[in-house]
């Protein structure tokens, strides 16, 4: 477990052999470790019990799904591509601020309860 306050951060180095994969699993809250595991479980584990393909398949069509709600016309293949890079960086730049259970840490680094059920988004 790493603790800290301010900027915290690791620095992993594994000895692998030739086409050895590893899988690294990470939970984050703004809030506190038992905030990172409930997020890690109800992101990750609870709806693809840590398939990675099943994880990919997921993020895939969500992102289909978004940028398939607005389609440009044109023959112009530079100008469909700005249009959805910067469509994509507009939906991106979207950061969850709070944890799975609703908590956050407000601007006075104070935990508090989102009073309804969602999450608390801020803009990159």
């Amino acid at each position: 477990m790493i603790e800290g306050k301010g900027d915290v951060g690791i620095f992993l180095n594994y000895k692998t052999k030739e086409n050895e994969e590893i899988l690294v699993r990470s939970g984050v809250s703004l809030v506190d470790m038992a905030g990172a595991r409930d997020n890690l479980k109800q992101e990750l584990s609870d709806p693809f019990g840590w398939d990675f393909e099943k994880v990919v398949d997921n993020a895939r069509a969500v992102w289909n799904e978004y940028l398939g709600r607005i389609a440009i016309e044109t023959d112009d293949y530079l100008q469909k591509k700005k249009f959805y890079t910067n469509l994509y960086r507009a939906l991106a730049a979207k950061a969850t601020w709070s944890d799975m259970d609703g908590r956050f840490v407000d601007e006075d680094e104070r935990i508090r309860q989102l009073e309804k059920t969602g999450r608390l988004y801020r803009k990159q």
